[in-house]
């Protein structure tokens, strides 16, 4: 069952800020007063706070409201896509009093049942501290053994949760910093004795892809450009194809079949490290990636998550932004989370993922829907610590347990870990979470 959302139809004399009459009403969790969203400018904020703004009109003290038509909708997305007000009956109240204009209102309000959805369950920061750090602590379990079995550098095992280290402790959160530069070193070796290959665009697996991913790890890491990176940045533009896109995999999902996610960390990594002498090519890379990009149909969430970061990254305008933000929006569950496909159940990594992007596109998380994202990754949390995630890729090396959980669906649920662990911490204040 959907969140059940109300509205409220009212002439100009009750209006937002903006002036518009359209105001959606609904029950949120991170307000304990129904906030109202103005269907004109998108803008939401608490009805008090809207009250106290001049809705209701100081020269005649008329207010004009109407008790809502219950609506049922798929997600809190779908208040995004113009949903029309359906007034059951007016109530007038002429020439009276302000404050009791606004008692009279509020007691139409809270005579009008309330269902709350689960995802809509509020929740304490302590909660999400606590959260973080039980899952940083299951990702440093599978991650402090890995050197032991692989010498090759993995998007799984470094980049992700390297970007989940790299924003807990940008939010306050205490990581095992000794691990995090392992894991760069991991990184960065692997590419280092392959430099010549990595010119001749030969030699490494995963491809494009793989190279990329280490760029992100190395970025993360705050890794200073080298002969390694050049080598690299070289590969990437050597491998891009005609139209702008690099290499995918279908037999690796979702870590490696997402077009977007290639094309995105592809081309804003090798700009990022691409040195002087690369710099004409580079740029002409980035265009073909940007062309490509920003006139892709996504097909899957991954694709609509990362276009989305992507048009962040290469400097979109704010019309192609809005519209991609607005294709995220709209996949979210009514459980608050997102899926790989849609034919999936909500998981982690598309949750993690989606509400990370979200983020970094310039959704608060203090809006309802990266709230409901966040109820959602709590729920799922394991006692462990960690989130499972079931796997879709097909075999292709020898099976060996890294130390996190989860058997064979470890190292994707590794990584719907780290998007998790990600996107909860960075609900919190800048270098201000609680590190116990």
């Amino acid at each position: 069952m959907g969140v059940k959302s109300y509205f409220l139809s009212v002439n100009p004399h009750f209006s937002c800020a903006a002036g518009c009459s359209e105001i959606e009403m609904r029950p949120s969790a991170r307000c304990p007063i129904w906030p109202g969203l103005c269907l004109k400018t998108q803008s939401e904020q608490p009805f008090s706070r809207l009250a106290a703004s001049g809705c209701i009109d100081d020269k005649t003290n008329i207010a004009c409201f109407a008790v809502f038509a219950r609506r049922k909708i798929r997600s809190l997305s779908g208040r995004r896509r113009g949903l029309q007000t359906e007034p059951r009956f007016d109530v007038v109240l002429k020439s009276i009093p302000r404050g009791l204009a606004l008692v009279a209102a509020w007691t139409a309000l809270l005579l009008t049942p309330v269902p709350i959805d689960a995802a809509e369950k509020a929740f304490q920061p302590a909660e999400v501290i606590q959260a973080v750090n039980a899952g940083l602590r299951i990702l440093n379990q599978g991650t402090v053994d890995y050197e032991e079995h692989r010498s090759c550098f993995s998007c799984h095992h470094q980049t992700l949760p390297m970007l989940a280290q790299a924003t807990a402790r940008e939010h306050g959160f205490k990581i095992n910093e000794e691990l995090f530069r392992q894991q760069s070193r991991i990184t960065h070796n692997a590419f280092k004795t392959r430099t010549e290959k990595l010119r001749a665009g030969i030699g490494i697996g995963g491809k494009s892809m793989t190279v990329a991913y280490a760029l992100w790890a190395l970025d993360i890491a705050e890794w200073k450009p080298d002969e390694t990176t050049e080598a690299m940045v070289a590969y990437l533009i050597k491998t891009q194809k005609k139209d702008g896109r690099f290499y995918t995999s279908e037999t690796r999902p979702p870590l490696e079949d997402s077009p977007a996610t290639s094309v995105t960390i592809a081309a804003y990594y090798l700009q990022e490290f691409a040195a002087d002498s690369q710099e004409s090519s580079a740029d002409d890379s980035v265009e073909r990636a940007k062309r490509w990009l920003f006139n892709s149909e996504p097909e899957r969430q991954e694709d609509k998550n990362a276009r989305l970061w992507g048009m962040h990254l290469l400097n979109a305008n704010k019309e192609q932004i809005a519209a991609a933000r607005k294709a995220v929006l709209d996949s979210q569950r009514d459980d608050g989370g997102w899926a790989q496909l849609s034919d999936m159940s909500s998981d982690s990594y598309a949750t993690g993922q989606a509400l990370w992007m979200l983020r970094e596109a310039g959704l608060a998380p203090e809006d309802p829907v990266y709230q409901r994202g966040v109820r959602f990754l709590l729920d799922t949390q394991q006692k462990d610590g960690s989130w499972l995630v079931k796997t879709r890729s097909k075999p292709i090396q020898i099976y060996f347990e890294s130390g996190f959980p989860h058997g064979k669906d470890q190292f994707i649920s590794i990584s719907g870990a780290s998007w998790a662990v990600a996107a909860l911490a960075a609900t919190q204040p800048l270098g201000n979470a609680d590190p116990r």
